[in-house]
């Protein structure tokens, strides 16, 4: 039996391998799992889909980004943009989605740190040649 650790509104990390994917915890089950509602890649736009769907038997912890809202405002701020918004990797992602649920800053850790990276190397790249 599934034992559920993550309270209704609560941001859950899905451990992915290079990069990870935000959800929040829904009020609603399915097959004794809360859902997870999401700005899916897979679907496009923002779902609230089933734990096993959206997780494939991955890895899941807690984010330690929580906003103050109540659980129930969150799931409803996260549910009134559902089929909504179009997926974009760089500026409407499950990471933006997540935080803007949480009336939090509307960022995503994950691209700033991919786009520095790419910076950097691009730096290294260019120094490289130049010699």
């Amino acid at each position: 039996m599934f034992k559920s650790i993550y309270s209704t509104g609560a941001i859950v990390k899905v451990l992915m391998g290079v990069y990870n994917h935000y959800a929040v915890v829904s009020d609603r089950y399915d097959n004794g799992k809360p859902m997870l509602i999401s700005l899916s890649a897979k679907q496009g736009t923002v779902c609230e889909e089933a734990w096993d769907y959206c997780v494939e038997n991955r890895k899941v912890v807690l984010s330690p980004v929580q906003g103050n809202l109540q659980p129930h405002q969150v799931v409803k701020r996260a549910r009134s943009k559902l089929g909504k918004i179009k997926y974009s990797p760089l500026s409407r992602n499950c990471e933006h989605f997540a935080r803007w649920a949480h009336d939090l800053k509307v960022e995503s850790k994950q691209v700033q740190g991919a786009l520095f990276i790419t910076g950097v190397i691009s730096i290294f790249y260019y120094i490289a040649k130049k010699k």
